[in-house]
């Protein structure tokens, strides 16, 4: 079932009509992200710190910008503080995890933890009967689609290399079909991560998540909530693999993580509004992500990857903040076709800036590899 939050606005009254679908239990996901272009962050610094579960209507355009337009604030979620750690430099000296010491870790405890917990059984295998039934067709559906999409960009891509290398290239932007479209259509196989779980359910469990995180969940009330844009991001085994790594990292990251990724999905939507300068709606998987990097000492996460509106590619890079989860932020562009505006190389220098400062590679030519898969030696 789909949950539709909407704003009609009245401009004569200046009000806003919710029309709200309650649920039985803890409020969960809308299926769907709906957003018209905005304003500049300077003519925003206004704008909801989480993201809303409903449609933004664009209303009253700025004047130093025709094509962009405010969004009327509503009623937002309400998000408990998360409390301050006893120690909050201590993690800045804690050596991050090696990728195999992730992996071992998160099947470990599935294994020794989650699998032997009898709940958590029932409640996976609820939502893998789910998933299979209502998201895989749509998720297979999409395959093809974006193969086509990854297929012409190399054709772009090798055509023309002059062009990419002067204009794009050389400010680190590779656009997100670049790194190949790897689908994992048996994401269920993963639910007992609690953040693959997290980002695939639509529903908040509390049992589950206890059953993971154990009395820290208490301490990060971040955590006690389900992901407003569940099914949005298409499942990849790009996107797989972050979730693992992230998964295994301290208590306190993880809820960042959380938080800076609900920030970066909004922005995307707003992103994509104003490049294709229309409203816009992201449905589910619509979002591709085909490479990824754990920035520093776990300071954040650089992501490339596309979103699909109407069968267009439109290529982003973005920057998952973990040091200050509210100034993550996407760039993203409609076409790489052409030669960037002034504006465009604006928004990806910042990007970039952001990325160097959480101890990021932003130095200009081609990536080492085409993208950061590793294998996995249970599949």
């Amino acid at each position: 079932m789909k949950y539709l939050f909407t704003i009609a606005v009245l401009p004569l009254l200046n009000l806003s009509i919710w029309a709200v679908e309650t649920r039985p239990s803890r409020p969960g996901p809308s299926h769907g992200l709906s957003t018209g272009p905005r304003a500049p962050s300077s003519a925003r610094s206004n704008a909801p710190a989480f993201p809303s579960q409903r449609q933004f209507q664009p209303q009253n355009p700025i004047q130093s910008s025709p094509n962009r337009h405010s969004f009327q604030q509503g009623l937002e979620p309400q998000v408990r503080a998360k409390p301050a750690l006893q120690n909050p430099s201590a993690r800045n000296f804690r050596p991050p995890m090696a990728p195999s010491a992730r992996a071992v870790f998160g099947r470990t405890r599935i294994d020794s933890v989650m699998k032997k917990n009898a709940h958590v059984n029932q409640i996976v295998s609820q939502q893998t009967n789910r998933w299979q039934s209502m998201q895989r067709p749509i998720i297979e559906k999409r395959a093809p689609v974006y193969r086509g999409l990854i297929n012409q960009f190399a054709r772009w891509n090798n055509a023309h290399p002059s062009f990419r290398n002067r204009w794009w290239f050389r400010h680190r932007f590779f656009g997100g079909c670049y790194f190949g479209f790897f689908p994992l259509f048996d994401i269920w196989d993963y639910f007992y991560n609690p953040l693959v779980y997290w980002f695939f359910v639509p529903t908040y469990d509390p049992v589950y998540y206890r059953t993971w995180y154990g009395d820290d969940l208490d301490a990060y009330p971040d955590l006690e909530q389900s992901f407003p844009y569940s099914g949005l991001y298409y499942p990849t085994e790009n996107l797989r693999q972050l979730l693992f790594a992230v998964s295994a990292m301290p208590i306190d990251e993880q809820a960042d993580f959380r938080t800076a990724i609900m920030k970066l999905s909004k922005e995307l939507a707003h992103r994509v509004a104003n490049a294709s300068s229309a409203h816009v709606q992201i449905k589910d998987g619509d979002i591709v992500v085909t490479h990824y990097a754990i920035l520093g000492d776990d300071n954040g996460v650089s992501l490339d990857g596309f979103v699909n509106q109407n069968g267009d590619a439109y290529n982003f890079k973005g920057i998952v903040d973990m040091r200050q989860p509210e100034t993550s932020d996407a760039f993203v562009t409609s076409s790489m076709d052409r030669e960037p505006s002034p504006e465009e190389l604006s928004q990806l220098d910042a990007i970039n800036a952001k990325i160097a400062a959480l101890g990021g590679e932003t130095e200009p030519g081609e990536p080492t590899t085409p993208s950061q898969l590793e294998a996995d030696p249970d599949r």
